[in-house]
This record gives C-alpha cells, structure tokens and sequence, in this order.
C-alpha cells in the first residue's frame, strides 16, 4: 500500500517479529506514513465465550515469552527492533498501551489508514478493530489477518470467523490468500 493514502497499524505485536518487517519495509521506502502498534502488552484481556476452541486461550497469554524469560512490553520489543534492525533500517513506531477494545474507541489520532495487520487472536479486538478502523480505511487498502485462514474454515479462532463472515458480508473487498501461510487479506474496493 505504498501509494495508497493512510498510515500502517498493526494490533498485536507479540514479540515484535512483524513490526520488525514493517519497519524495515517502510525505512527502505523512506515512507512519510506513521506505524503504530497497539498491544496492552500484558498478554490477552478477558476471554469472551466465543473464544472457546480446542486451544482454550487464557487472560494473561501472550505477555511472556513460552520460557517465561522475557515480558513482551514496550522496552522489550524497542530493544528487538534496536538489535535486530540496522541504524538505516529503524522506523520511528508510534506505541499504544492498553487492551484494544478500551483503547481503540477512544483514539483519536488515526484518520486515514492505507494497511492493518491484525494479529490479536481473540474475539473482542477482532469485532472492535473492523468496527473501529474500516470507515478509515483507504480505498485499496488492506487488512491483514493472522488469525483467519484460507478458505475461512478456522475451528482454532470460530468467533473470529463467524464474526469476519458477517462483518464483510454485503461489502465492497476482495479477498486474497497468502499462498506460504494460507492466511488471508483483505482489499477493500
């Protein structure tokens, strides 16, 4: 989305492995366009009733690393991209604390977005970010999902499908897979 008008956002930056591409993605364009990332940075929030699945994810999943060595917050994730991204190669990333269905509504400072990688796995940021960002999406842009597979079949995120099916239902996209991963994006057209 390079020539498209808007900003990057990604919801759910994990350990930072997708924000270190972004940033080294818009460095190497000298893009002009402002990335935020939004986490709460404690791991997930409430579990709602249409989480359930096999995986059975848990509030406080995702603050840590799987060894318990590292605390998945902002100074962790600014010392990854400082050692994992060449001086050249660093993007100034605009961070936003706080759990996405409380803090999303309330921002005011995204207008116009050009790309959305949304990677929060869980019910409730899913409805709140369509909800919330799809009027502020460019014409051409694109939303990302890491959680949505091919085919939109997913039984390990089934209220993120159902709600995906309804939210796009009637609207103007088209919808692509990444053929490696056999996740999916969305155009908006």
């Amino acid at each position: 989305t390079a020539n498209i008008r808007g900003d990057i956002v990604e919801f759910g930056v994990g350990r930072g492995r997708s924000l270190l591409i972004l940033c080294y993605l818009l460095s190497q364009m000298r893009s002009k366009k402002k990335l935020y990332a939004f986490d709460s940075f404690n791991g997930f929030g409430k579990i709602h009733i249409k989480d359930q699945s096999w995986r059975n994810p848990k509030t406080g999943d995702w603050s840590r690393s799987p060894d318990k060595r590292y605390q998945y917050d902002v100074s962790f994730l600014k010392k990854i991209l400082n050692t994992h991204l060449h001086k050249r190669n660093r993007y100034p990333v605009k961070f936003v604390k706080g759990y996405i269905e409380n803090k999303l509504p309330k921002y005011k400072k995204l207008n116009k977005i050009s790309f959305i990688h949304c990677d929060v796995d869980l019910y409730m940021p899913h409805k709140i970010i369509l909800e919330n960002t799809w009027e502020k999406l460019s014409k051409n842009g694109i939303i990302l999902f890491d959680d949505i597979d091919e085919g939109i079949f997913s039984k390990k995120f089934p209220g993120i499908v159902a709600f995906f099916k309804k939210f796009f239902k009637g609207k103007k996209i088209k919808i692509n897979t990444i053929k490696d991963r056999k996740n999916i994006f969305v155009k908006k057209i």
